[in-house]
């Protein structure tokens, strides 16, 4: 009995910075994602478990910090093999996934980026506080606005030349979700995969929950699939959508 566990990282971690965790409240966590989607007390012989963590793992082809971090913190867990309390031996592995379960030979770098510049905003009038409404040149909304408006906006403070895609970066990830969405896939074709499990608040990956459910029943297939949420006031809204697809949806925290 193999499940499987697609894991968006920063969607789960999110602290910015990996360093903000203990190598101890790391393991906890994935204990934790294990623990409230399966009775390991009641796991039979041969159950097995893999933890697939997806995330930016590369900017261009260099290994970003956050995966050097967390490749080392890796290296000391202890998480596997799990003995329950029917003296069974649980096995299984955690992984920073850079290639496809279908594709194993091509590793996918570029999954993070960074791009130059504020995108433009728009000011939601109806929320500002009628002091910086009628005083757009030092609200700091419409100056984050006026400058935002092109990638080459001056800064407005007399005296400061800098442009917009010179004060500010972003960094965003590319092609993860798409990377979950094709491993879901694959794994659910599997005749010896049991459960999929996406960990994830992310509504990204419903339409692929949507298509695997319908192979399942196509294809005659056992698989089953569940999507692990944190965020309690989602847990109504996305139960709703993936009960008509027979995803189980469960909050963690929640009895």
């Amino acid at each position: 009995m193999k499940y499987i566990f697609l894991v968006d990282f920063d969607n789960w971690f999110d602290r910015k910075d990996l360093n903000q965790y203990t190598d101890e409240e790391i393991q906890y966590q994935f204990s934790e994602i294990i623990n409230t989607c399966i009775d390991i007390n009641s796991s039979p012989i041969n159950t097995y478990l893999e933890i697939r963590l997806y995330g930016g793992w590369y900017q261009e082809d260099v290994l970003t910090n956050k995966a050097s971090i967390l490749f080392s913190i890796l290296s000391s867990f202890n998480l596997f093999p799990i003995i329950n309390n029917q003296n069974i031996i649980i096995k299984g592995k955690i992984e920073v996934i850079d290639t496809l379960f279908n594709v194993p030979s091509y590793q996918w770098r570029n999954t993070l980026k960074e791009k130059n510049g504020m995108s433009y905003i728009k000011i939601n009038n109806d929320k500002l506080n009628d002091t910086c409404a009628n005083n757009k040149t030092n609200c700091p909304p419409h100056i984050l606005k006026r400058i935002a408006k092109k990638k080459t906006h001056q800064c407005a403070v007399d005296g400061c030349n800098s442009l917009n895609n010179e004060l500010f970066v972003k960094t965003e990830q590319k092609m993860v979700d798409t990377m979950i969405a094709c491993d879901l896939m694959s794994y659910s074709m599997e005749d010896d995969v049991s459960k999929i499990i996406i960990v994830s608040d992310d509504v990204d990956f419903f339409p692929a929950l949507a298509v695997a459910s319908q192979n399942k029943i196509r294809f005659n297939k056992n698989c089953l699939f569940e999507v692990l949420i944190k965020n309690s006031r989602l847990e109504s809204n996305y139960k709703n959508i993936l009960s008509n697809f027979s995803v189980n949806t469960i909050c963690y925290g929640k009895a």
